[in-house]
Order: structure tokens, then sequence, then C-alpha cells
């Protein structure tokens, strides 16, 4: 989820008015603990529909939308202002859903998980379950994609995840209590160097959502652009010999998922250096 739960607010505007801040954090984790306290008592089928309905109807009206729909109109130019506008509200309504089923992890992830969690192994998953191998897994902003980490306790193998904390520590509070539930352990991103290395090195697996801002990564095509992406992954698998796996999550109907592992995208031997290799993986 955004560093900032609902609302924009860039450093300056929190600088020159601290006070706003602080209506604004306590507006965004009451908002949240209402909402969740009603998902948590309705099932994550109907959870999901709720956090649909709510952010789909608000969701295009807050100021982080016209950010959100630009980025669309950048990765898909050909398509018509309605059409874009019907897209930005199809993707809050999907963010939504996800809202809504945090609080239902335990159900989705645990109690449930043998009918709501499809599992598919392009990429042989026994000798991770084995602690004979280990691998880097990466996944993005697909379905309800919490779910890649989740699925880690039914499919059996041990996962360490890169997380990025919420402005509002209330919110993250919150965030992290339900995150619990997917069984994973997680690794905040300002810490992220040595304790990634701490994992690998306890034969734990470490997973990593790619399509995130980086400020100062590499120049990799994105949707026919060269957008700065994060490559540290794909060069810490090459530098610690470990597989490099994708993840997809596919939401089927309602809360019911597809989590499937595809094959290790492996390095070009062809290629001149570590970052070339990893740019390419990437």
């Amino acid at each position: 989820m955004a560093q900032s739960f609902l609302f924009h607010r860039g450093r300056a505007s929190a600088e020159a008015r601290p006070w706003l801040t602080g209506i604004i954090s306590t507006v965004e984790s009451l908002t949240l603990r209402i909402v969740w306290w009603i998902s948590a008592r309705i099932g994550p089928d109907r959870a999901g529909r709720f956090g649909a309905l709510l952010l789909g109807t608000i969701g295009p009206h807050l100021a982080k939308s016209a950010h959100l729909r630009a980025n669309l109109a950048i990765a898909m130019p050909n398509l018509g202002e309605h059409d874009l506008d019907d897209l930005t509200k199809r993707a809050w309504r999907e963010t939504g859903r996800v809202m809504g089923e945090f609080p239902n992890f335990g159900t989705i992830c645990v109690d449930e998980a043998a009918d709501r969690l499809e599992i598919i192994e392009h990429y042989d998953m026994e000798p991770l379950r084995r602690g004979e191998r280990q691998a880097i897994l990466v996944s993005g902003h697909f379905a309800n994609w919490e779910l890649a980490a989740g699925c880690s306790r039914k499919v059996g193998f041990p996962l360490d995840v890169l997380y990025s904390p919420q402005a509002n520590e209330e919110v993250d509070t919150m965030i992290r209590h339900h995150r619990q539930a997917l069984g994973v352990g997680l690794i905040p991103r300002q810490q992220a160097a040595r304790a990634i290395l701490r994992s690998l090195a306890a034969r734990r697996n470490f997973g990593v959502l790619l399509d995130q801002r980086y400020d100062d990564g590499e120049p990799v095509p994105f949707f026919g652009h060269d957008t700065p992406s994060g490559i540290a992954p794909a060069m810490l698998a090459i530098r610690q010999g470990v597989d490099y796996v994708p993840v997809r999550v596919e939401r089927k109907k309602d809360a019911h998922f597809r989590v499937t592992f595809l094959d290790a995208i492996k390095p070009d031997p062809a290629l001149d250096s570590p970052r070339e290799q990893a740019i390419e993986m990437t």
C-alpha cells in the first residue's frame, strides 16, 4: 500500500502545516479502523466487495487519483478520456478489494487456504520446502499482491518480505498486525541490506514487489518507457547464487486466488557484467 493511505501530503506541506498533517493522520487511521472493523465481521468475499464499493466511490475524488490517472495515460496512450476515467475507477475498486481483505488474511491464508488459494508451480518449490535451495521471489501489484507472500504457509517454505512503512504510524501498526496472518517475516525498507543478507544466511527466502518507485534505479523498459527500476534483487540473486523467481497472483472470483510460481529467470552468460544481467532479468 502507498506510504500515505488515503491523502497525498508532501514533505513541504507537512513541515509548513504540521497541525494539518496531524488531522489527516487521525482521519486516515479512524477511517481505516472503522472499515476494517466492518470487514473483519462480514468475511473475505463480502469485505472485498465492500472495500471495492467504498474506494471505487471515494477514490476518484481524492488528490491521488489525478496522479494515478496520469500514470495510466502514460502507460496506455491510446485510451480515450472515458476509458481512462473507467480504468482509474476500476483501479480504485481493486485497491479497495485488497483493503477489505486485509482483516481476513487469516481466513484466506490459513483457515480456508485449501479452498481459496490455488497454487501452480512451474518452478520446482520442493527444494525450497526442504531447505536445499533458496530463492528471491519477485512480484508486482496484481490482484491481492499480499498473497504472493501469504501463500508461503500453504506452499510450505520460509519467507521474509520487504515492506515500506506507512508515514502514519497508527495505520502502519494496524497493517503490520493484519500481515502477521501472512506467516512471513517483515523487513522494513530502511533496514533492508543487512536484514536480507541475514535472512538468506539463515536459509530463508526473500520476496519483494518490483513495481514500486525507485528514484535512483536503473532505467528498464516499462510500458514502452524507460523507467527507474530496482535491479538490486536480481543483482543479489546473481551474487548469492540463488534463484530469481517471478510470482503471479490472479483473482479468480471474490477472495479466491491463483498463485503461480513461474520458471526461474537465469542470468544471461553472454552479457558482460552482473549489472547488465540484472537489468535484463528485471
